[in-house]
């Protein structure tokens, strides 16, 4: 912790942002035990280890299980996690030519690194210089490592045999009693976005990303994401121009396939039951699922050629399916036509949001494709709602300038508190 607190800050910064729950020491708040038996703990519920050698070999406990052995806390995460057969990813930092060689600290060093060379299934390995350095090599390991079948199934097996995460206290949120009315005459569209996927253990749009530019990067070494353009569509049409549209398709179906606890959520379950109409950008089957689940009526649309009316029970997939690859809605081209392909629907779509109360759920409406609908509801007296995981002043504001009411609060206790709120 001592020499690589930037690395790891870097690491935790960039693995959190793939929708990754990182546990790292600084990270873990005391509960009364002992450190080892604390950190074991942690350990045992974990799906993936990363680990990162620096130029020291770090602190031997004094007592305990550890100092018996006469290993470092590194060396120990290390060796259980091997024992727990948790997929490893190892990081090791270029010793500087005046680094120790000859002292105690300095000949453990070398073993530890000497065994974790030697481990034979150990071919995610690599040297690093700096933390930005570390943080990207750790990002394309770790989508390597969600491509791999090898180590998928490792992943999957890891998780199957972990214990469960022990859930977290329940938030109070505040639900609008206009919006509860709304939801319980059954007069509430639901617009949900990929936040809602997230807890399901999804990845987020990150990892998409760095997962296309790192193929990229296999054929065009020095290839970086445009800097103008439309950030992660502009990287998702560079892969098609390189590859194909099948193998598009392909890598956003391995990402959404990947290893889970959980093939659903809470939220998408009570949102069948809650809302007749949802329309959602996610190319996940998630709401399928749940539909399948409890023999909902919702039609389910994801080819707009198909469109026909809203006036039933639906779900509609706005940027297609990944299980219906033509219907994706990811590149720069897409976008480019997605008003033109779906005039009807999104002129339908448009009376539907201004003559119905909405709730829009993770989704920031930050998508050009998006925000244009919302701009082009005509007046109405129906309101529209937006759930914010945070309080986010920009945000917030932003919201207040499409005429949309927000809600602060997480999306499963939102759900369970209007769920019970709407069948009080």
């Amino acid at each position: 912790m001592e020499d690589l607190a930037n690395e790891r800050e870097s690491v935790v910064e960039r693995l959190t942002s793939f929708n990754f729950e990182c546990v790292n020491a600084e990270g873990i708040l005391p509960n009364g035990q002992a450190s080892w038996p604390r950190i074991a703990e942690e350990l045992d519920s974990c799906h993936l280890f990363v680990l990162i050698l620096g130029d020291r070999y770090g602190w031997i406990p004094t007592s305990g299980a550890l100092s018996k052995q006469g290993l470092s806390v590194t060396h120990g995460e290390y060796r259980r996690a091997r024992e727990l057969e948790i997929p490893v990813l190892a990081f090791t930092k270029r010793l500087r030519y005046s680094a120790a060689s000859d002292t105690d600290d300095a000949r453990l060093r070398d073993q530890f690194r000497m065994e974790v060379e030697e481990w034979e299934k150990g071919q995610f390995r690599t040297e690093f210089d700096r933390a930005l350095d570390l943080a990207k090599k750790v990002a394309a390991a770790v989508t390597a490592l969600l491509s791999d079948h090898y180590q998928r199934t490792a992943v999957q097996k890891r998780m199957n045999s972990a214990p469960a995460i022990t859930a977290t206290p329940p938030v109070s949120v505040q639900v609008p009693a206009a919006l509860v009315n709304s939801v319980r005459k059954r007069e509430t569209l639901l617009w949900a976005g990929s936040g809602i996927s997230l807890s399901s253990g999804l990845p987020s749009m990150p990892v998409f990303a760095e997962q296309f530019v790192r193929l990229i990067r296999e054929r065009v070494p020095g290839y970086e994401p445009p800097v103008v353009g439309t950030g992660f569509a502009s990287i998702a049409a560079d892969y098609q121009s390189m590859f194909s549209r099948i193998e598009l398709a392909e890598q956003v179906r391995l990402l959404v396939e990947l290893p889970r606890s959980s093939k659903q959520t809470p939220a998408h379950s009570m949102s069948i039951g809650l809302f007749p109409k949802i329309v959602t950008t996610n190319y996940d089957t998630l709401f399928e699922l749940a539909i399948q689940e409890q023999g909902s009526a919702h039609e389910v649309i994801v080819n707009p050629s198909r469109f026909q009316s809203f006036s039933g029970t639906f779900l509609l997939k706005l940027h297609g399916s990944y299980t219906e690859p033509a219907s994706l809605v990811i590149t720069e081209s897409d976008l480019a036509d997605f008003e033109a392909t779906r005039e009807s629907m999104l002129q339908n779509l448009s009376q539907q949001l201004t003559f119905r109360s909405v709730l829009v759920v993770g989704s920031s409406l930050r998508d050009p494709s998006v925000l244009r609908i919302f701009r082009s509801r005509a007046a109405s007296s129906s309101q529209t709602f937006c759930l914010l995981p945070a309080t986010d002043s920009i945000a917030i504001g932003r919201l207040r300038e499409l005429g949309i009411e927000p809600i602060v609060g997480p999306i499963e206790n939102f759900f369970s508190t209007l769920f019970e709120s709407v069948h009080a």
